[in-house]
Formats: C-alpha cells, sequence, structure tokens
C-alpha cells in the first residue's frame, strides 16, 4: 500500500524486531511529528509488563533511527501512558488470581469500568511523588483507572495535540502502550465496550491510521 501524499496516518503499537523494521522501511513513511508518553509505567502486573515488550521511548527512537529522522521535533505527554492500575501494580497476576479469582483479574486488567483498589497518594509511587509529573496539575493525575478514564484523557490528547496537526496535513508518529492505544481506538472507531474487552493490539505490530483533511477517521490496518 502507498501512503496517498494528502492523508495523514497514525502509527502505533510498536516494538524493536526485524519485521517492523522491513515493514517500516517498505512503507517510505516520514513522520512530521513524532508524539511518544510522558513516563511509562514501571510497575504493572508482571505478565502485563513484559508483554508490552519495549517502552514507547525506545520504540519510537528506533523507527526514526530506520528513518532518518532523529531530528524531527518529539513531543512527550502523560496522557499517553499506560493505565494506572492502582495498588494492582506490582503484583504478581498469578499470586492475586489465587486470591481473588481469575475472572476478577481479568477484570481489573480488560474491563472498561472495573478497576482495582486506588493507590494512596503516600505512596513513594505514585505520581504525584515523581519530580517528572511536577510541571502536571497534581489533581490530574490519577490513583487508579479503568479504560473509561484512559479513554477520556487519550481522547482529550487526540482532539488538543493530533487533530489540529492532522487538519494541517500533517503525518503524526505515536509511541505508547496496549491499553493507551486501545482506548484511542475505540474512540476513533467507535468500539463498543465488549469490543474494546476483547481488542488486542499485537506487540510489534504497527497500526497504519489514514484520515481525511477534517482528522475524520476513514480506515486503519496493521502492517
Amino acid at each position: 500500500m502507498r501512503v496517498i501524499v494528502d492523508s495523514s496516518v497514525l502509527v502505533a503499537a510498536l516494538g524493536r524486531n526485524s519485521r517492523v523494521r522491513r515493514l517500516l522501511f517498505r512503507q517510505g513513511l516520514e513522520w512530521v511529528v513524532p508524539l511518544e508518553v510522558r513516563l511509562e509505567v514501571l510497575d504493572r502486573i508482571d505478565d502485563l509488563a513484559r508483554g508490552l515488550g519495549a517502552r514507547p521511548q525506545d520504540a519510537r527512537l528506533f523507527i526514526l533511527e530506520i528513518l532518518g529522522q532523529t531530528r524531527l521535533p518529539q513531543y512527550q505527554d502523560w496522557r499517553l501512558n499506560e493505565r494506572h492500575y492502582g495498588q494492582l501494580q506490582g503484583v504478581n497476576k498469578a499470586e492475586e488470581a489465587v486470591r481473588v479469582g481469575e475472572q476478577q483479574v481479568w477484570r481489573w486488567r480488560r474491563g472498561y469500568e472495573d478497576q482495582a483498589a486506588p493507590l494512596s497518594r503516600n505512596d513513594p509511587t505514585h505520581p504525584v511523588n515523581d519530580p517528572l509529573y511536577r510541571d502536571i496539575d497534581p489533581a490530574l493525575l490519577p490513583d487508579v483507572e479503568n479504560l473509561a478514564e484512559t479513554r477520556a484523557r487519550v481522547m482529550q490528547f487526540w482532539r488538543e495535540r493530533v487533530a489540529p496537526r492532522i487538519r494541517l496535513g500533517e503525518r503524526v508518529l505515536i509511541s505508547s502502550h496496549g491499553n493507551t492505544l486501545r482506548a484511542l481506538i475505540m474512540g476513533l472507531a467507535n468500539l463498543s465496550i465488549t469490543q474494546v474487552e476483547s481488542f488486542e493490539i499485537p506487540t510489534g505490530k504497527p497500526i497504519l491510521y489514514t484520515f481525511n483533511r477534517d482528522a475524520e477517521p476513514l480506515r486503519w490496518r496493521y502492517l
């Protein structure tokens, strides 16, 4: 597939592997505005952390190196962070499943409205205690999130930071996390709650999203 000159595109869910390298190079994509998370949440459920692969920051740099575009302006935004799992972060999934049941753990991880217990703001790992967030209003930083809340912040980011650039005809590269990208695609593709709860984005498999000049989604596909 050739990228139409007057179309805008979004590539998501990028990983560090040779297949991604070949796909991106063959597409001949050139990006105008690479965007990434402000800071990766490191203490997620251990199984999920492994499944996400390379950090978004690393994936973004890797792609720009392949395409020879490392000098492009690059921006970070906390609203692209992974969903915040509250007290579930850093907990072994198998051990938690024994304690509360596999179905409950699944609901906490994948459910649209379900969420675990909130993380205390006195906890040293809470974002309000991290100097990287010192310029963010503490009231905006979550103690815990479900996918609905993740969707709200990522769609706000989309409306404020991405859609205006698409309307200018620019191409945008977004490097983020699986749940954040699920929430974003839910908003763009109007997925139902049932659909998004079962929707998976494979690690290291880029998504090419095409929009018209009004930033209205036209189609998307895996590369």
